[in-house]
Parts: structure tokens; sequence; C-alpha cells
């Protein structure tokens, strides 16, 4: 009996990911920029400045309260 190939697939655990990317101080700073350094001015020059980006934040309030969340 011949073997069947078969499909392997790659787990990568995300939160040890997110927590390796936030320990380094410039990248966490990068990943925290749409609270901390955007400019306001109504015009769309990021993603945060979309309508989408907005309806999630009131959508869910508590998600929003805490810069350090990601959204993917």
């Amino acid at each position: 009996m011949k073997a069947c190939p078969t499909k392997v697939m790659w787990h990568l655990p995300i939160i040890p990911r997110f927590k390796r990317l936030f320990s380094i101080k410039e990248v966490a700073k990068n990943l925290n920029w749409h609270v901390d350094g955007r400019k306001c001015d109504n015009f769309l020059r990021h993603l945060v400045d979309s309508p989408q980006w907005k309806k999630i934040d009131e959508t869910f309030p508590k998600f929003d309260a805490e810069p350090r969340n990601l959204r993917l």
C-alpha cells in the first residue's frame, strides 16, 4: 500500500510572538503609534482614521480602552 502525501500546517502561537514584540522598546513604540503619535486632522492618513476603525472602537469600548490591544 502506498503512503498518501499529507499536508503539514505549522501553528505558531500568536501570544508569545506579541509578547516578544512588546518587549522591544522601539517596536512597542511603533505598535502604540495609533494612540500616541498620530495627527487628528480629519484626513485619512492611516487605517486608524477610517470609519471601520472608529466603528470597532464604538462597538467594543473595553478593547479600545487598552492602547496595547492589536487589531489583526
